[in-house]
């Protein structure tokens, strides 16, 4: 008889998939819209885990298996749970890879195991009065620390990974930038806005100071008191952390031409997209923007000009970068002069279209852990060790 012959371990990847909690939010659509792109990126069996229930949206391809903790487990706070369990679970499940969708890792009892994490931003170091206290606290914790112990790291932009280069020194050869992919296919289709003179603004997004929304919320109070034809519509849930004065929300409920929209759907979500002139975005921080990417081929984008909004911007046409910082006035006045200029938001060349895909970003991730497919090269920016850099093209 001859030696023994060496038997290779099927690649197995367990993904946190704790934000497909029914919730539909950017955390959520993010996570969904990579996992229904794996099996075509990468030859790993995927088992998505959670100590809850998981609600995705859409149908996941079938190859994907789930795995709900059950018991006590269900009442742990999220993020403890993962430390805690994902260790047993990839011992019993027999995986080789573990990828955080969420900024932590399992800290411990994970020997031999690659672990990914996904970092979508800093909120916690710059605006960490924006969370609630468990969430900040949870982060203070178990972001640094998954840092260090990660096998890769991936970033939703390069302006994250700069700033995540920045403030915790990670090794630069192991950070590459996933950019988020354009959900909504609108190929085809033309922009369904109001024709005359109305323009018709729309918000998506939380309600929460880093949002800046009571900025623009004043901005267009003056231009209605102005007389200028403004129509808004809002989606999003409630308002906290004081983002926005009781009394400039009576103003803004008690305007005809204002609506708000809670528990939207995608197909409604869409719908109201199409029918907006003008997406507003006047963040002072943001990790990537999922926003715009959906707002491409059916309205304009007007945002604030911060680093994140320049980097996509400059894959599109049709984004229109203004300094929402500014004086109430000044803001109102740069606005009139955005809003005369009527287009809509598209991809500058296929290449930037292929570059925010969900496919190349689970291709990225994919090959980023060691799991790629032979003849699948995702795109990505070119990065030098500061992470600055240009994207290839």
């Amino acid at each position: 008889m001859g030696p023994p012959q060496s038997q290779t371990v099927p690649e197995h990847v367990l993904i946190d998939a704790r934000p497909l909690n029914g919730l539909r939010n950017g955390l959520a659509r993010f996570v969904e819209q990579m996992v229904r792109e794996w099996p075509s990126v990468s030859r790993a069996q995927v088992t998505l885990i959670s100590n809850r229930s998981i609600k995705p949206a859409q149908d996941l391809p079938e190859s994907v298996a789930i795995h709900i903790d059950a018991g006590i487990w269900r009442r742990c706070p999220g993020s403890l749970w993962f430390n805690l369990r994902a260790a047993t679970i990839a011992q019993r499940l027999g995986a080789t890879h573990v990828l955080g969708t969420q900024h932590v890792l399992p800290l411990f009892g994970l020997r031999g195991v690659h672990r990914g994490v996904i970092v979508h931003d800093l909120v916690f170091r710059k605006f960490p009065q924006t969370m609630l206290w468990s969430d900040r606290l949870l982060s203070w914790l178990f972001v640094p620390l998954s840092l260090r112990v990660a096998d890769s790291i991936f970033c939703v932009s390069q302006s994250t990974r700069h700033d995540l280069l920045t403030e915790f020194g990670v090794d630069p050869r192991i950070t590459r930038t996933a950019y988020p992919g354009a959900t909504f296919d609108a190929a085809g289709l033309e922009p369904a806005g109001q024709a005359g003179p109305t323009v018709r603004l729309l918000v998506v997004g939380s309600i929460e100071p880093r949002k800046n929304l009571a900025k623009f919320f004043r901005a267009f109070r003056l231009l209605r008191e102005q007389g200028y034809a403004l129509e808004l519509d809002i989606v999003s849930g409630m308002d906290w952390g004081g983002a926005i004065a009781p009394e400039l929300w009576r103003a803004m409920e008690s305007d005809s031409l204002v609506r708000l929209h809670r528990g939207v759907d995608d197909a409604r979500l869409q719908g109201l997209y199409r029918a907006a002139d003008f997406l507003v975005f006047p963040s002072l921080y943001e990790g990537f923007g999922l926003p715009i990417l959906e707002a491409v081929d059916k309205c304009a984008v007007v945002a604030n000009d911060i680093p994140v909004f320049r980097e996509i911007a400059a894959h599109l046409d049709g984004v229109a970068l203004m300094a929402f910082e500014a004086l109430d006035e000044q803001v109102a006045a740069d606005l009139v002069r955005v809003l005369a200029r009527k287009s809509v938001t598209r991809f500058r060349a296929s290449m930037d279209r292929e570059l925010f895909s969900w496919r190349n970003c689970a291709g990225v991730i994919a090959s980023g852990m060691g799991l790629g497919v032979p003849g699948f090269s995702p795109r990505g920016p070119m990065v030098d060790d500061k992470g600055a850099g240009d994207d290839l093209g």
